[in-house]
């Protein structure tokens, strides 16, 4: 699918687009296989990230269901975890996984450890 296409089925506008057959990076020849439409949500602590998880699929028009469903889309939530020395870490809510298995979307994450000082 082009961005075009993704970009009218989900009724919002990402924040990028990378479209299939371009170059993965300015510095590279390999062209990429798939699109990729990518939607951003804001930085912000951790004690928001359910919230914030469901704000962002929620943008997403559920017109999108039949594309993922025909294998045409998959939907990824992907998510950097900079740690702190607290020990704290993200929650997903049932509400928030029941949405995430509505739209067969994986959650990745991305875990990095405290810096050394």
């Amino acid at each position: 699918m082009t961005g075009e296409e993704i970009t009218a089925l989900a009724k919002v506008g990402p924040t990028e687009i990378l479209e299939r057959g371009h170059p993965i990076s300015k510095s590279s020849t390999t062209l990429r296989k798939d699109t990729l439409w990518r939607l951003e949500a804001i930085d912000a602590g951790i004690d928001d990230f359910d919230d914030r998880i469901r704000s962002l699929i929620g943008q997403v028009s559920r017109d999108v269901a039949p594309a993922i469903d025909n294998g045409l889309l998959s939907l990824d939530v992907f998510v950097g975890i900079f740690m702190t020395d607290d020990q704290a870490g993200p929650w997903v809510s049932p509400k928030t996984s029941a949405l995430l298995a509505e739209y067969q979307c994986d959650l990745i994450f991305d875990i990095y450890p405290p810096d050394d000082e």
